[in-house]
């Protein structure tokens, strides 16, 4: 085209090719190349449910003197270990199974409580309002889930109340649609022996 002829295009065209490359220049770093998907980071506050709490499993010497094997946990991990097993999917929400844990044998309804700070995730079950002080623990599974969680690396601690010093039940987990694991410490005091 012969911009010579008419003057006011050529000028038009220069405009209209600056404003879209200051348009382009401002939202290509806005739409970036993907979600931040950094643990922490999520669109919604996460929150969390107790979805399931067994009944008392007894001591492994309870169990092994009456003949009764208790209620079968998801995996069957053996008595003298505390375990948790996670499933992260699609929706975001991570699932949680705490196999053995430890509370008083009349503990009432089972309760949790859990603070998220950034990518450490701390959860505590306890015994509620409700509870006998029993003179007896004994062994208990419980299923927990967390939802709104955005994909990444999460440290998870739990806060056992009857871990009477031992090695205390955490992990690093990484969290991506499908991931799961199974993370179990050693027991070697009453009721896990």
């Amino acid at each position: 085209m012969n911009f010579h002829k008419f003057p006011f295009l050529a000028h038009r065209m220069i405009s209209m090719a600056l404003c879209l490359t200051l348009v382009s220049l401002v939202t290509v770093p806005m739409t970036g190349c993907g979600d931040d998907q950094r643990a922490g980071s999520w669109i919604e506050e996460p929150s969390w449910t107790l979805s399931h709490a067994s009944g008392c499993k007894g001591s492994t010497a309870l169990r092994e003197a009456s003949g009764n094997s208790g209620e079968t946990p998801i995996t069957s991990p053996v008595a003298a270990e505390d375990c948790f097993e996670y499933l992260y999917d699609t929706s975001g929400t991570l699932q949680i199974t705490h196999s053995n844990l430890t509370l008083n044998c009349c503990p009432g309804t089972i309760e949790v409580d859990i603070v998220i700070e950034g990518d450490s995730i701390t959860i505590q079950e306890k015994e509620g309002p409700d509870s006998q002080p029993c003179d007896c623990l004994c062994l208990y599974d419980v299923m927990i889930e967390i939802s709104g969680l955005t994909p990444g690396t999460y440290t998870i601690v739990f806060d056992e109340l009857y871990n009477n010093g031992g090695e205390v039940l955490e992990a690093q987990i990484e969290l991506y649609q499908g991931s799961s694991g199974r993370i179990c410490v050693e027991r070697d005091g009453y009721p896990w022996i």
